[in-house]
């Protein structure tokens, strides 16, 4: 057993070692970095005074690293300021003498991220109008997707005419994640694109047809709608899809549709018949009773019907004649369905002369489920008269419909319920939780006793022979001594794991700083650029911080965002809250149903909040109201945080910025989670970052640290993470449907888990790999969200 002292000394060592050049590299990158940033500044203070005097001042004297600096400094300024064409003559003056283009194409060459990132930059401020050759060999053998969307974006936003060649040539050999977003880049952009469509619309390859599918768009060529309809009877899947989908959103005529449903390759017939409906012409009576009378077809008529009421108020009387007309019962549901929209309308109108009409239009209405316009408009009504009206038209309804009459014991003013004699609304059997089986507790007493009796066993596998010569107070002693050193080596062992990571994770920290540095605003709100995200929040018992944290959620710097938060059956006033706060009114939303849930009670919006949804359901664990969110979630990548977190404004958009620089899909992304205990917070955003005085929260500051800087950094660079925080964490949403979501006792999979988080990712994973998808799991070290630890051991063994 002595033999172990040299080992656990030299492993000393070599953990001291380790601790010193690291805490000698992190001096180092401190000091360069600063030194750099005073280079930088010197510039951009060069730059601003030249913009004050109106020529350029000082720049002869530039040399070497400097001109680099300048011309960086340059590219930045002209993304936010507009300059003089006065000092822009001067400028590419000056970048002429100073021959600075070999120097450029060598760090375009460079294997480092930094460097080429670095050459990029200087290429589009020296001009890539003047050197479309280099642009397309650049794109050509750039490995960084990152890189390549940046010059996709500068060459979309220039008028350069060999632009989308360029382009379409780096499609080529890149992979289809890298293809789908240049697309997405190139689809609004038809003053680009137009002429460049009508030169190469005899060309074959597949690249070139999916950019004059996106084209058409437009609509500016007589040609593109049959273009469309040849690439529809395509045998290829992705090009066929892809010209559907144009197809119905840029043209949406009687002429598409129709070809669209004959069209057997086209999976999207009932997105047609929306966007059909939804067209500003109404499609005449006995069309659209044709189609509401196809079943496969009922909802995509009412849905577009529906938004086009909202666009269109005066089509209401036309529609109502419709509806007074119809004669047959999938006709006469549809038109009501679409005029539920407008109750209010016509319960002004009830004592008019077509009360009858009127009355039989609310009844419909309340019998399809649409019961939020008619409860909305009693608890607001003054007119005693018109209360009087709509309470004798809707007692027969509450005797004969159960779900009518409990939306009211729920929803209605009390004074309401009184006069109408409803009771508190009954209690629901509580969801079935999934339970313990004997099984799953022989396994958990098996591990249990294993880890305990280990050391025993171990000790009398090694110690056996030598026991019976051994006093028991000689037992003890070697056992201890044997325990000691065994535990030293683990020690020593874990730790060097943890340094490994940490190691890791310093390498993917400098790695993700140089890919945000090498992106300004103006790529970041490029247009078709950042994917749709939808916030999923779930609230139990949040009533004091419930209101400041939806406000940081609105408050998030992000072009594309919803917020969704579910109220999952609180016993405070977490939902009174938010209704009072916000103006909320109940309405009928459609909940997609993908998801077996709780019940839902109630979804609330304010028109003049339109990203904003709430959601009332019976409690069933948090994992439950995330598949509630899901439901409802219209984005492409849904977020899930806690309700209790706060997010930096900057955080959703340095999270989904990881997305841009890998080939394959990204499934899940986390985030940075550090504790807000101690901090000074106001109106949802962090105003002072202090550590907490409460001992117990700052242990969990440090394990919070370790946790996600060290630990999942280091995993992610292996392409190994396999957990993502349920406090902040995204994924993308139809991978996550598809699975069946998350697990719950109501769901699917029928069983209920307290790790929803690491159990979601292990099943996308195995989802993924049995499809044969290439995919990535990602880390953000830089989107943060602060969220409260607990400062008592007895919260903390609860939450732990």
């Amino acid at each position: 057993m002595s033999g172990f002292s040299p080992l656990v000394v030299a492993l000393m060592g070599i953990l001291i070692l380790l601790d010193g050049a690291i805490l000698l590299a992190t001096f180092l990158t401190k000091f360069l970095s600063r030194r750099a940033w005073r280079r930088r500044a010197k510039q951009e203070s060069l730059i601003r005074r030249s913009l004050v005097s109106g020529h350029l001042e000082d720049t002869g004297e530039l040399t070497g690293r400097e001109r680099f600096d300048f011309l960086n400094a340059w590219a930045k300024t002209e993304q936010s300021v507009i300059v003089p064409e006065a000092i822009n003559g001067e400028f590419t003056g000056l970048v002429g003498s100073w021959d600075i283009l070999p120097r450029v194409e060598a760090l375009l060459k460079s294997r480092f991220f930094k460097k080429r990132a670095r050459g990029v930059g200087l290429l589009l401020a020296i001009g890539p109008i003047s050197e479309p050759e280099l642009l397309r060999k650049t794109l050509g053998r750039e490995k960084s997707m990152l890189l390549k969307l940046r010059i996709v974006q500068n060459l979309c936003e220039r008028d350069i005419k060999q632009g989308v060649d360029i382009i379409r040539d780096s499609m080529s050999d890149s992979g289809e994640n890298y293809r789908l977003w240049v697309l997405r880049m190139l689809r609004d952009r038809h003053m680009i694109l137009d002429d460049w469509v009508e030169a190469n619309r005899g060309r074959e390859d597949r690249d070139t047809r999916r950019i004059i599918i996106q084209a058409a768009r437009s609509k500016m060529r007589p040609w593109y709608h049959s273009y469309l309809q040849k690439m529809v009877l395509e045998g290829d899947e992705v090009l066929a899809e892809e010209a559907a989908e144009v197809l119905m959103e840029s043209y949406g005529d009687r002429e598409s549709l129709e070809f669209l449903i004959r069209s057997s390759r086209s999976r999207q017939k009932g997105k047609a018949v929306f966007l059909y409906f939804r067209n500003s012409l109404l499609p005449g009576k006995e069309e659209t009773a044709g189609y509401l009378g196809r079943e496969e077809f009922h909802g995509s008529v009412v849905a577009g019907l529906t938004e086009r009421l909202g666009e269109t108020p005066r089509l209401v009387p036309l529609l109502y004649q419709r509806y007074r007309e119809s004669t047959g019962e999938s006709e006469k549901r549809g038109y009501a369905a679409v005029l539920a929209s407008r109750i209010s309308y016509f319960i002004l109108r009830l004592n008019g002369e077509d009360r009858k009409g009127i009355g039989e239009l609310l009844r419909d209405a309340v019998r399809l489920g649409f019961s939020a316009p008619l409860i909305n408009f009693l608890n607001d009504n003054k007119n005693l008269t018109l209360e009087k009206e709509l309470l004798a038209l809707i007692v027969p309804l509450i005797g004969e419909d159960g779900s009518f009459r409990r939306q009211c014991q729920l929803f209605l003013k009390e004074d309401l319920k009184d006069q109408l004699r409803l009771g508190p609304p009954e209690e629901e059997a509580k969801q079935a939780r999934m339970q313990l089986t004997r099984k799953d507790r022989m396994i958990m007493v098996f591990m249990i006793l294993f880890v305990v009796t280990l050391p025993l066993a171990y000790f009398f596998y090694t110690q056996g022979a030598y026991l019976p010569f051994m006093t028991g107070e000689e037992g003890v002693v070697a056992f201890l001594l044997m325990y000691h050193q065994a535990f030293a080596v683990y020690t020593i062992a874990i730790n060097l794991v943890y340094l490994f990571l940490l190691v890791q994770s310093w390498i993917a920290i400098r790695g993700q700083q140089d890919e945000w540095g090498s992106v300004d605003e103006g790529f970041l709100n490029a247009r078709g650029l950042m994917p749709s995200v939808s916030i999923l929040a779930p609230a139990y018992n949040e009533e004091t911080t419930i209101v400041q944290n939806v406000y940081s959620l609105l408050s998030l710097n992000y072009p594309n965002l919803e917020v969704i938060v579910i109220n999952d059956g609180s016993r405070d006033r977490t939902m009174e809250r938010l209704i009072e706060h916000f103006d909320l009114k109940l309405v009928d939303y459609s909940l997609s149903g993908q998801l077996r849930t709780a019940p839902v009670l109630g979804i609330y919006k304010n028109d003049t909040i339109p990203n904003l949804l709430v959601i009332n359901k019976r409690n069933g664990g948090k994992a439950d109201a995330l598949n509630v969110g899901l439901n409802a979630s219209r984005g492409e990548y849904v977020c899930s945080i806690d309700a209790d977190s706060l997010l930096e404004p900057e955080a959703l958009t340095r999270l989904m910025f990881r997305i841009l620089n890998h080939p394959e899909k990204t499934v899940a992304i986390g985030g940075n989670i550090i504790p807000v205990n101690g901090c000074v917070t106001r109106n949802g955003s962090i105003k002072e970052i202090h550590l907490s005085d409460n001992r117990l929260a700052r242990y969990q500051t440090i394990e919070y640290l370790r946790s996600f800087i060290t630990g999942r950094l280091g995993w992610t660079r292996m392409n190994g993470l396999m957990i993502i925080s349920g406090a902040f964490g995204a994924f993308y949403r139809q991978d996550v449907v598809d699975i069946g979501g998350y697990m719950t006792g109501a769901g699917s999979l029928a069983k209920d888990t307290v790790g929803e988080d690491m159990e979601l990712v292990v099943r996308l994973i195995r989802h993924l790999n049995e499809k044969g998808e290439k995919f990535r799991i990602d880390y953000a070290h830089n989107a943060n969200c602060w969220t409260e630890v607990p400062e008592k051991m007895g919260d903390l063994l609860k939450q732990r």
